[in-house]
């Protein structure tokens, strides 16, 4: 059964593909797992550091004599870019098998019982991987594309420059491939609690808004749905939990990818447009213009869609809410009153569970996360603009 987790092509040359750009966590509460999302963190941390030195000296034509700090900032650059994209492979060779089936088991367990309802909800992952594949192309022809110009250049600073463009390239194209990957997995999480919430409508709508008699047998295929709706959304509870303990630190490196690209390429900005534009700039201003646009949008697309999964398994504890009251059920019989105690318990299993998306625990991946990053951001950029 096709399941949205490690579903990709089978064959020899897609293995090696994966274990080298898929990112694939370590089994949690593993010492490793820590070592390594750290370790990604500070790597990031030391490059961005060692970019924006770079992008000093670039900006305001600083003149460290020949080929000295220039050349330093780039191979640190070069080096540390280069480290950051072997850690985070790192992963997929040191994998844990067990923790690995049992996200497995528990996918196939949920599916099995969707497949009963809808047949087999999960859609192959073809489109991921061809994305996948086409991202790795459109990078790596631009770094090669740099890189032929640093063949032809003579001169040290351009040739730096060079380097740290086309690293920084290196560096984007593998955190795109980690919000592609990141997302895929997202957008299957959330066919399945759609589906979850439409198998529990399609089986009341019927009796909605109607003084219609249920019979006996109606009353235990409602028993059996709410009961299999009941058992779906605590596993899909559990894929969100697991989601969280695989995916957290990704997801807190995606946010803070896109959060200090948009810082860069602003801040970058308001000194092109502060010195006034003149036509040797119009490109740079173009590009920034570009940058802050997708580092935006990749922000609001992975908070939109953790925000609708969310919604929509809070959802199930509302429609059922709405169903138990709009039907009036009653204790007139056994089967009824086995009915009315198998809502409740959904009812109350759905309000209580937790449906929240997690940056590694240290802010939750939502709407409001969003706008309060919207809103720390206005904030920098009007103290940056003070200070022009």
């Amino acid at each position: 059964m096709d399941t949205f987790y490690f579903n990709l092509p089978k064959s020899k040359c897609n293995k090696w593909f994966i274990k080298l750009f898929a990112i694939c966590p370590l089994e949690d509460g593993a010492y490793a797992t820590k070592i390594y999302a750290i370790l990604v963190l500070v790597i990031t941390a030391v490059s961005f550091i060692f970019q924006m030195c770079g992008r000093i000296s670039m900006k305001f034509n600083l003149d460290f004599g020949v080929s000295s700090n220039t050349i330093v900032v780039g191979t640190v650059n070069t080096i540390v870019d280069a480290l950051c994209n072997i850690v985070m492979t790192l992963p997929a060779l040191v994998l844990s098998e067990n923790f690995k089936g049992m996200v497995m088991a528990q996918i196939n367990s949920l599916d099995s019982l969707l497949a009963k309802y809808v047949g087999t909800p999960s859609e192959k992952a073809s489109t991921y991987f061809n994305l996948l594949v086409f991202n790795n192309i459109f990078h790596f022809a631009l770094t090669c594309n740099s890189l032929s110009f640093y063949f032809t250049e003579t001169e040290d600073y351009f040739k730096t420059y060079i380097l740290y463009y086309s690293f920084d390239q290196m560096y984007r194209y593998r955190m795109s491939i980690l919000t592609v990957y990141v997302y895929y997995i997202l957008k299957e999480l959330d066919r399945k609690i759609t589906f979850i919430n439409a198998i529990l409508t399609d089986a009341f709508k019927k009796y909605s808004g109607k003084d219609l008699p249920i019979s006996p047998k109606e009353i235990m295929h409602l028993r059996n749905v709410v009961r299999d709706v009941s058992e779906m959304h605590a596993q899909f509870t559990q894929l969100i939990c697991f989601f969280n303990k695989l995916f957290g630190w990704q997801l807190l490196l995606v946010f803070l990818n896109y959060v200090t690209l948009f810082i860069i390429s602003y801040e970058t900005g308001v000194r092109i447009v502060l010195s006034k534009i003149d036509d040797d700039h119009h490109q740079s201003a173009v590009w920034l213009c570009a940058s802050m646009s997708y580092a935006l949008y990749g922000a609001v697309v992975i908070a939109l869609i953790c925000n609708n999964i969310s919604k929509k398994s809070r959802k199930t504890a509302d429609l059922a809410y709405f169903y138990y009251y709009d039907l009036n059920i009653g204790e007139c019989n056994i089967g009824q009153l086995v009915l009315s105690t198998d809502m409740v318990t959904l009812i109350r299993q759905a309000r209580s569970s937790v449906t929240e998306f997690s940056a590694a625990g240290f802010f939750p991946i939502n709407y409001s996360t969003l706008f309060l990053l919207m809103n720390l951001l206005t904030s920098y950029l009007i103290v940056i603009l003070q200070f022009q």
